[in-house]
């Protein structure tokens, strides 16, 4: 291995450390969105109600890039794993035809990085930084239903500039989202859905680091075979970043992936 490392950082999701990688760049690889986490029926809202939801979200990976897209000659594993715990209220009422609603994601997260030529570089686990979207207005109809959210992300999880057991970002982010979902058939079992997400960050405390803004897009395809077993098709087709100080925008096309779910 020479001149190049994995950073433990550099394609973590949402609620995780972010660390840069010293390349010649102003540009960040990933927000704090985690992937495909919105990513199937963006525009629902659960019943007038509270309602607590659990997703385990389990990320891997045994090469690195850079912001080019070219492998990095390092080997070694990268595993992510995120326990979130979203409480969520909507209310009965009605705002101009939307729903108000509301919701809080607390998150674990357990975080381990080891490369083949000296071992763990990084293993660290506990309470993330959390998110609260106190705006989501949710509209529905027949054959489609929208939501358009604002957010913002906590720095809630433990972070101390140069340490490498840290679990949380060090700055706030502030998040415009919305997530539209239609119906293609009359019997609703087919779906389409896509969830939009622009991220605008704060400095990160103890480094003086800023940040690019950072613009997410990810969708899925959703098709019930029976009443309750699913099979969908998601993915994120592009993510354009930008810098905080040159205004570089880029885009980067990652793979579709097929994942299975269960729906009641």
């Amino acid at each position: 291995m020479t001149g190049q490392k994995i950073r433990p950082g550099s394609v973590l999701p949402m609620l995780t450390a972010c660390v840069w990688m010293t390349v010649p760049s102003h540009a960040q690889n990933q927000g704090v969105y985690p992937l495909g986490m919105s990513a199937i029926n963006s525009g629902l809202l659960p019943e007038s109600t509270f309602t607590y939801t659990n997703q385990f979200l389990l990320y891997t990976r045994d090469q690195a890039k850079d912001n080019a897209g070219q492998t990095l000659p390092v080997t070694g594993i990268h595993s992510v794993i995120l326990d979130m715990n979203t409480i969520s209220w909507v209310s009965e009422d009605r705002i101009p035809g939307a729903r108000d609603s509301a919701s809080a994601t607390l998150p674990f997260s357990k975080n381990d990085l080891t490369s083949d030529l000296k071992g763990n570089l990084s293993a660290r686990s506990g309470f993330a930084d959390s998110y609260y979207l106190p705006v989501i207005l949710g509209w529905s109809w027949r054959r489609a239903a929208v939501r358009a959210m604002y957010g913002f992300l906590a720095p809630t999880g433990r972070v101390r500039a140069g340490a490498n057991n840290n679990v949380g970002s060090g700055y706030w982010t502030h998040a415009l989202s919305s997530g539209p979902t239609v119906y293609p058939d009359g019997d609703r079992r087919l779906s389409l859905s896509a969830f939009e997400i622009y991220e605008f960050h704060t400095v990160q405390e103890g480094t003086s680091i800023h940040p690019g803004q950072t613009f997410s897009l990810d969708y899925s395809l959703l098709y019930a075979a029976v009443r309750t077993p699913a099979v969908s098709i998601a993915g994120r087709p592009s993510r354009l970043r930008a810098a905080a100080n040159d205004c570089e925008n880029r885009t980067r096309y990652q793979p579709v992936r097929l994942r299975g779910a269960v729906r009641n």
